[in-house]
């Protein structure tokens, strides 16, 4: 009987970075939160665990980060700047819907390992659907074709990835 198992894995190519999101989309009633991580990735979608760089984060549409830092036991920025550095590869953000619906553009920068975008769709509290699609989408492609699962997940409980 196997009572468990692990995987060890290294990055391999360039840096990039994945923004992702747990929602696919914010009810625009001003009080709803997504949660989104950033994340320094290898070609194949492997968090890079050495990989302390700094990201900025901004957004444009009727969201705002309320939320932007690390896990870092003594982190060097604040969580309500615009800036941070990563800590093991990661960084995660919280965006708070302004209450008004339409598209939301997250975009996140680090001189190191380039830039990419994630769009949201703030939706009427009464559920329509409007033109929003029903899923979260990157709005720039990677510079890469995945040969594997994109989506990197962190357990925070845990304190593993999947």
């Amino acid at each position: 009987m196997e009572t468990s198992r692990s995987e060890l894995r290294s990055t391999t190519g360039p840096l990039e970075l994945r923004v992702e999101s747990e929602e696919t989309a914010l009810t625009a009633d001003g009080m709803d939160l997504a949660f989104l991580t950033v994340a320094i990735t290898g070609a194949t979608g492997t968090v890079e665990m050495l990989a302390d760089h700094q990201v900025t984060l901004t957004t444009s549409g009727p969201a705002e980060p309320i939320g932007f830092g690390t896990a870092n036991p003594a982190p060097e920025e604040g969580f309500t700047s615009d800036r941070c550095t990563s800590f093991r590869g990661r960084a995660p953000a919280v965006l708070h819907s302004t209450g008004e619906p339409g598209e939301v553009t997250v975009t996140a920068r680090a001189e190191s390992s380039g830039r990419t975008e994630l769009r949201l769709f703030a939706r009427e509290p009464d559920g329509r659907e409007d033109s929003a699609p029903s899923s979260v989408e990157p709005a720039v492609a990677p510079p890469h074709t995945a040969t594997g699962p994109a989506l990197i997940t962190f357990d925070p409980i845990q304190g593993r990835t999947s």
